[in-house]
Protein backbone atom coordinates (compact mmCIF):
# COMPACT_ATOMS: atom_id res chain seq x y z
CA UNK A 1 0.00 0.00 0.00
CA UNK A 2 1.89 3.05 -1.25
CA UNK A 3 0.19 6.35 -0.43
CA UNK A 4 1.05 10.04 -0.53
CA UNK A 5 2.05 11.53 2.85
CA UNK A 6 1.84 15.07 4.17
CA UNK A 7 2.23 14.49 7.90
CA UNK A 8 2.86 11.65 10.36
CA UNK A 9 1.87 11.62 14.03
CA UNK A 10 4.08 9.51 16.32
CA UNK A 11 3.39 7.76 19.61
CA UNK A 12 5.47 8.42 22.73
CA UNK A 13 7.55 5.31 21.93
CA UNK A 14 8.56 6.79 18.55
CA UNK A 15 6.41 4.57 16.34
CA UNK A 16 4.19 6.13 13.68
CA UNK A 17 0.56 6.18 14.80
CA UNK A 18 -1.34 8.07 12.11
CA UNK A 19 -0.47 9.25 8.60
CA UNK A 20 -2.26 12.25 7.08
CA UNK A 21 -2.79 13.48 3.54
CA UNK A 22 -3.91 17.11 3.32
CA UNK A 23 -5.62 18.82 0.37
CA UNK A 24 -5.83 22.47 -0.70
CA UNK A 25 -2.96 23.82 1.38
CA UNK A 26 -3.07 27.53 2.14
CA UNK A 27 -6.67 28.00 1.02
CA UNK A 28 -9.94 28.37 2.86
CA UNK A 29 -10.67 24.78 1.74
CA UNK A 30 -7.69 23.20 3.54
CA UNK A 31 -8.77 19.78 4.81
CA UNK A 32 -7.57 16.33 5.73
CA UNK A 33 -8.33 14.17 2.70
CA UNK A 34 -7.06 10.80 3.96
CA UNK A 35 -5.80 9.28 7.18
CA UNK A 36 -4.13 5.95 7.83
CA UNK A 37 -4.35 4.73 11.44
CA UNK A 38 -1.60 2.21 12.26
CA UNK A 39 -1.83 -0.68 14.73
CA UNK A 40 1.42 -2.31 15.81
CA UNK A 41 2.25 -5.77 17.12
CA UNK A 42 5.85 -5.70 18.28
CA UNK A 43 7.86 -4.04 15.51
CA UNK A 44 5.38 -4.70 12.70
CA UNK A 45 2.31 -2.80 11.53
CA UNK A 46 -0.39 -5.47 11.58
CA UNK A 47 -3.39 -3.32 10.68
CA UNK A 48 -4.01 -0.06 8.82
CA UNK A 49 -7.40 1.64 8.72
CA UNK A 50 -7.67 4.02 5.76
CA UNK A 51 -10.22 6.82 6.01
CA UNK A 52 -11.24 9.26 3.31
CA UNK A 53 -13.28 12.45 3.23
CA UNK A 54 -14.06 15.30 0.89
CA UNK A 55 -15.15 18.93 1.25
CA UNK A 56 -18.63 18.05 2.50
CA UNK A 57 -18.29 14.57 4.03
CA UNK A 58 -16.61 13.64 7.31
CA UNK A 59 -13.92 10.96 7.20
CA UNK A 60 -15.21 7.43 6.67
CA UNK A 61 -13.45 4.05 6.45
CA UNK A 62 -12.59 3.04 2.90
CA UNK A 63 -10.23 0.11 3.44
CA UNK A 64 -8.82 -1.94 6.28
CA UNK A 65 -5.48 -3.65 5.65
CA UNK A 66 -4.38 -6.63 7.75
CA UNK A 67 -0.79 -7.89 7.55
CA UNK A 68 0.86 -11.19 8.46
CA UNK A 69 4.66 -11.49 8.79
CA UNK A 70 7.45 -14.02 8.85
CA UNK A 71 10.19 -13.96 11.50
CA UNK A 72 13.05 -12.88 9.18
CA UNK A 73 14.66 -9.41 8.97
CA UNK A 74 12.82 -7.07 6.60
CA UNK A 75 13.96 -7.32 3.00
CA UNK A 76 14.41 -3.55 2.60
CA UNK A 77 15.86 -2.80 6.05
CA UNK A 78 19.24 -1.70 4.67
CA UNK A 79 17.80 1.14 2.59
CA UNK A 80 14.42 1.86 4.15
CA UNK A 81 14.82 5.65 4.30
CA UNK A 82 15.39 5.88 0.53
CA UNK A 83 11.92 4.42 -0.06
CA UNK A 84 10.06 7.12 1.90
CA UNK A 85 10.15 9.88 -0.70
CA UNK A 86 6.81 11.57 -0.01
CA UNK A 87 4.93 8.29 0.25
CA UNK A 88 3.83 5.78 2.86
CA UNK A 89 3.95 2.01 2.64
CA UNK A 90 3.34 0.03 5.84
CA UNK A 91 5.87 -2.59 4.76
CA UNK A 92 8.82 -0.18 4.99
CA UNK A 93 8.15 0.61 8.66
CA UNK A 94 8.19 -3.05 9.73
CA UNK A 95 10.93 -5.27 11.12
CA UNK A 96 9.85 -8.44 9.28
CA UNK A 97 8.67 -9.47 5.81
CA UNK A 98 4.99 -9.41 4.95
CA UNK A 99 3.72 -12.84 3.90
CA UNK A 100 0.08 -11.82 3.48
CA UNK A 101 -1.63 -8.48 2.91
CA UNK A 102 -5.40 -8.50 3.13
CA UNK A 103 -7.48 -5.54 1.92
CA UNK A 104 -11.02 -5.42 3.29
CA UNK A 105 -13.00 -3.15 0.99
CA UNK A 106 -15.79 -0.78 2.02
CA UNK A 107 -18.35 -3.15 0.47
CA UNK A 108 -17.13 -6.06 2.63
CA UNK A 109 -15.25 -7.91 -0.12
CA UNK A 110 -11.65 -8.95 0.52
CA UNK A 111 -8.59 -9.02 -1.73
CA UNK A 112 -5.38 -10.78 -0.70
CA UNK A 113 -1.76 -10.42 -1.79
CA UNK A 114 0.67 -13.18 -0.73
CA UNK A 115 4.46 -13.26 -0.67
CA UNK A 116 6.81 -16.26 -0.56
CA UNK A 117 10.50 -15.70 0.16
CA UNK A 118 13.59 -17.77 -0.54
CA UNK A 119 16.52 -16.98 1.78
CA UNK A 120 20.28 -17.37 1.38
CA UNK A 121 22.71 -18.68 4.00
CA UNK A 122 22.97 -15.18 5.56
CA UNK A 123 19.19 -15.05 6.12
CA UNK A 124 18.71 -12.48 3.35
CA UNK A 125 16.07 -12.78 0.66
CA UNK A 126 17.28 -14.25 -2.66
CA UNK A 127 13.87 -14.40 -4.33
CA UNK A 128 10.40 -13.11 -3.62
CA UNK A 129 7.37 -14.58 -5.37
CA UNK A 130 4.35 -12.26 -5.11
CA UNK A 131 0.72 -12.89 -5.98
CA UNK A 132 -1.23 -9.64 -6.30
CA UNK A 133 -4.99 -9.20 -6.27
CA UNK A 134 -4.81 -5.45 -5.36
CA UNK A 135 -2.50 -2.42 -5.37
CA UNK A 136 -0.22 -3.76 -8.16
CA UNK A 137 -0.77 -5.21 -11.60
CA UNK A 138 -2.78 -8.34 -10.88
CA UNK A 139 -1.05 -11.70 -11.07
CA UNK A 140 2.28 -13.26 -10.17
CA UNK A 141 5.60 -11.45 -9.96
CA UNK A 142 9.07 -12.89 -9.28
CA UNK A 143 11.77 -10.59 -7.90
CA UNK A 144 15.41 -11.69 -7.59
CA UNK A 145 17.86 -9.97 -5.24
CA UNK A 146 21.64 -9.92 -5.56
CA UNK A 147 24.05 -8.77 -2.85
CA UNK A 148 27.57 -7.47 -3.33
CA UNK A 149 30.32 -8.36 -0.90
Amino acid sequence: MWRQVDSIRYRADGKAEKVFRIRDYNTVNTRIANTYSLEWTGNNITRVVEEYGDKTDPLYTVYVYNYTFDDKPHIYADFQAMLLDGGFNAEYFCANNITKAEQVNGNGSTDVNTFIYEYNSKNKVNKMKSYYSFDQPLGEKLTTFEYRK
